[in-house]
């Protein structure tokens, strides 16, 4: 299977998928926006230019957020592109497909199945630092005017803490988050994360119960023959994981309305 698929992202309908290095481009949907990822905690939203109300919730940037923090807004345009650097594209736009690309580093995709709204996320050791999760999950409920306990999120394939060995100085990077211990196994003198885990803990701090949630247990350096790993293959190779918005699905002006009303109180 060239593309993996998350049962609970299927159940809901919400298209998606996670590359590996036999994914061509024949399989892929189109059009596919990417970021040029930078390992921080920027933000990107695709808005449909008509709809106000979406584009006024997200025109500041988030109040939750660290300085190096910004939330820039596009709206469509007519060919697929790479977007200004950034860690988390985040759309509520029909048929289009937004995606990250990643070797080792965690693909978190989200979904808010009342709105449709959707979002990919980068994770690497040094966006988690800065708690890229939580804050996209805040962006989406923001985007969408549903809340977080509602919405849906599939971790990718990534390294995984048998293989992915890390220095006391990216420990001492997350020690700020909540839940941040279970991130981190000693094996002797050596100390090894796990991204998944560090992940789960801000989606479920922002709000995402954990049956919520599905983990692709497959670690990339273990998988070099099915997967790009930095850290086992060395090479340049990176697999895309693309997901969907659905903003005709139930709810979407709902959530919006209210949204907008929160806005103006």
């Amino acid at each position: 299977m060239s593309i993996i698929r998350s049962g609970l992202l299927e159940k809901a309908g919400v298209p998606h998928g996670f590359g590996t290095v036999n994914t061509v481009s024949s399989e892929l949907p189109s059009p596919i926006f990417t970021l040029q990822q930078v390992h921080g905690n920027r933000i990107v939203v695709i808005s449909d230019p008509t709809d106000h109300v979406n584009r006024a919730m997200v025109s500041d940037p988030l109040s939750e957020a660290g300085e190096e923090a910004k939330l820039t807004i596009y709206s469509v345009p007519e060919q697929p592109v790479r977007f200004t650097e950034g860690d988390a594209l985040i759309s509520n736009v029909s048929g289009i497909f937004i995606g990250i690309r990643t070797a080792d580093c965690l693909p978190v995709l989200l979904a808010d199945p009342r709105s449709g709204t959707a979002a990919a996320v980068h994770c690497g050791w040094r966006s988690l630092a800065l708690g890229i999760a939580g804050e996209a999950v805040r962006t989406v409920s923001a985007l969408s005017g549903n809340p977080s306990p509602e919405f849906l999120a599939a971790l990718g394939p990534a390294i995984g803490p048998c293989c992915y060995e890390v220095g006391q100085e990216v420990q001492k990077a997350l020690e700020h988050l909540p839940g941040f211990q279970a991130a981190f196994i000693r094996k002797k003198e050596r100390l090894f994360m796990d991204l998944a885990a560090a992940a789960r803990a801000q989606l479920l701090a922002a709000g995402i119960p954990g049956e919520n949630m599905d983990v692709m247990e497959n670690c990339t350096s273990c998988g070099k023959e099915r997967f790009f790993s930095h850290r086992a293959r060395r090479d340049e190779g990176r697999m895309i994981s693309f997901v969907g918005a659905r903003p005709n699905a139930p709810g979407r002006a709902a959530g919006a309305q209210q949204a907008s009303r929160r806005r103006r109180r």
